[in-house]
């Protein structure tokens, strides 16, 4: 089994709650892994200082900003092993900053507990932001949040092969979160077209966590036997 997306829930703080929360509903079963993808605009300081599903705390993967013009940030926490099942909390704590903040969470699932294989972004302004991760022959699904300049999110058109999972006008710029459409093993260009402007991007690959192989003593020998001179 490969990665494949459950649902994923989108959540928007225009005001000063911290920690901002908001509800998931997350497979009953088979949920391996968690990407929270928070992008807020107005400044590009660093806000969050965790997040959690579930009451489980998760990392953070990647964040990007863009310190010039209009200033913003991307950026991706994720959860891969030990998730909780069914409907469960988002949490992530800003502070007091009065920074709109776009979040979207999205489960995933598999046959095994998932890890991010790989990272990448952008800081500052670019046209078409785009960044190509790394495979290594494993089956992987990337997933990218987008801070951008632009006035809407019709300002961004998602690549071939990449899906929009939610967007969000936030006024002067806009919050745009995608995804691999269907899972692969070559290496992948997440990313999108877009005119030169304030970009701030981050980009993740999910996998499995490979099995480990668990080689007997008999195995071994019958192995060395073989491959003797």
């Amino acid at each position: 089994m490969t990665v494949t997306v459950d649902i994923a829930t989108e959540n928007v703080r225009t005001g000063t709650t911290s920690p901002q929360t908001f509800s998931h509903a997350g497979a009953a079963s088979g949920v391996k892994g968690v990407v929270l993808a928070i992008v807020h605009g107005a400044s590009s300081t660093d806000h969050v200082s965790a997040a959690s599903y579930g009451g489980v705390a998760m990392t953070r993967k990647q964040r990007n900003t863009d310190t010039a013009n209009e200033p913003g940030a991307a950026e991706l926490w994720f959860l891969g092993t030990g998730v909780p099942q069914g409907t469960q909390t988002v949490s992530y704590t800003p502070g007091a900053t009065s920074d709109d903040i776009h979040a979207v969470a999205i489960t995933l699932l598999g046959a095994d507990d998932l890890e991010v294989v790989t990272q990448n972004g952008i800081d500052n302004n670019v046209a078409d932001p785009s960044v190509t991760l790394a495979y290594s022959g494993r089956t992987c699904m990337s997933f990218a949040a987008l801070y951008g300049g632009g006035a809407a999110p019709s300002s961004f058109t998602p690549n071939a092969n990449c899906t929009t999972v939610h967007d969000h006008d936030l006024g002067a710029f806009y919050s745009e979160v995608i995804r691999q459409t269907t899972a692969g093993s070559a290496d992948f260009a997440i990313g999108g077209t877009s005119s030169t402007d304030d970009v701030a991007y981050a980009a993740i690959a999910v996998s499995e966590v490979l099995t480990p192989v668990v080689v007997t003593p008999g195995t071994l020998a019958l192995v060395l036997t073989a491959f003797a001179p």
